[in-house]
């Protein structure tokens, strides 16, 4: 490289300064301007005390493996055929830092039900939570078959009608199950071990269903509402529970309220029967939001040749819409 003249360095060196000043006084004038340079040198200090800040060496290398580290807690059981599915029911659906947890749910069709309670915790979540529950249908005069149990999640309420605030009850004895015993629907309590309703259904159901708000499904809890009849009497309503029992050529759906155990249940109620043919398990679709609740809440049973029945939260027993979806004019199996 040729040496460059004195008068041409000096030259240089006064554009770069006046062009610098320049620079700063733009930066100095704008705000935007200062928080771009803030940032730019920040990247910069980070980048010349790299070697300095990492929290690894410099000759560093990621493992070729995940590093996670999983504990495995293994629950005992009787070993026997006939068990069902476990069920996963939150007592403080939706929120994860209000003091609940997860009973863990183990049935069998000899009428047996093994509930473990867990919580959230770096250690043994059962160990943590230090409560199981054995029950058997049969001591509560039950018959078998045992259904597959569904856990019924508990609600965010009202302790009265001047609350402003919902909250949930007990966060661990809450929740309650129900199933059929043979061909008896019931709903119980399993920490008070009380039978809360029981009626025939008439028949052995292929599926037990209940609607997905009360499984713990939704974004939102199942939620009590506050109804103001007039402007002096307000009263607490729900929330809602619906369960849904179907073979192939029969459902029955029931009704009723629960909020927290300790108010038990209110008036069961059969909201629609109907003998028809059925090709899959039904659904109940239940999102406590009052905006969407009217239109979407409700029973859908699949049958035969493509058709869904809906059947509303108020229904008087007739299908609200009976849907047929085709293919190329061809009812879709």
């Amino acid at each position: 490289m040729n040496d460059i003249p004195p008068d041409k360095l000096k030259l240089r060196i006064n554009t770069l300064l006046i062009l610098t000043k320049k620079v700063g006084r733009m930066l100095m004038e704008s705000r935007t301007g200062m928080a771009g340079l803030a940032i730019i040198l920040a990247f910069a200090f980070m980048a010349i005390f790299a070697p300095f800040i990492a929290p690894y060496s410099v000759d560093f290398i990621a493992p070729a493996d995940d590093m996670f580290s999983v504990d495995r807690i293994v629950l005992q059981y009787p070993v026997k055929d006939g068990y069902y599915s476990m069920v996963v029911g939150p007592t403080t659906p939706s929120e994860s830092s209000m003091g609940g947890g997860i009973w863990f749910i183990l049935a069998n069709q000899d009428g047996t039900i093994e509930m473990d309670f867990g919580i959230k915790t770096a250690l043994d979540p059962f160990e943590e939570g230090n409560m199981s529950i054995s029950l058997d249908i049969a001591d509560y005069g039950l018959e078998l078959p045992l259904s597959e149990v569904l856990y019924l999640t508990p609600a965010r309420g009202y302790n009265s009608t001047s609350t402003e605030t919902s909250t949930f009850g007990e966060r661990v004895e809450s929740g309650l199950l129900t199933f059929v015993a043979n061909t008896t629907f019931v709903i119980f309590d399993p920490f008070t071990e009380t039978v809360l309703h029981q009626e025939d259904a008439g028949f052995i159901p292929k599926w037990v269903v209940q609607d997905t708000t009360s499984a713990g499904n939704m974004l939102n809890p199942p939620s009590q509402r506050k109804i103001t009849e007039n402007l002096w009497f307000t009263r607490l309503e729900g929330p809602f529970r619906y369960v849904t029992l179907a073979n192939e050529s029969k459902f029955v759906t029931y009704k009723f309220e629960y909020c927290w155990n300790i108010r038990g249940i209110g008036p069961v109620q059969n909201l629609v029967e109907m003998d028809i043919p059925i090709t899959q398990k039904p659904l109940n679709y239940k999102f406590d939001n009052v905006k969407y609740a009217a239109n979407t809440t409700g029973i859908y049973i699949p049958s035969t040749n493509g058709t869904l029945y809906y059947f509303n939260g108020t229904t008087n027993g007739t299908a609200a819409k009976i849907i047929q979806f085709n293919i190329s004019s061809e009812p879709v199996e």
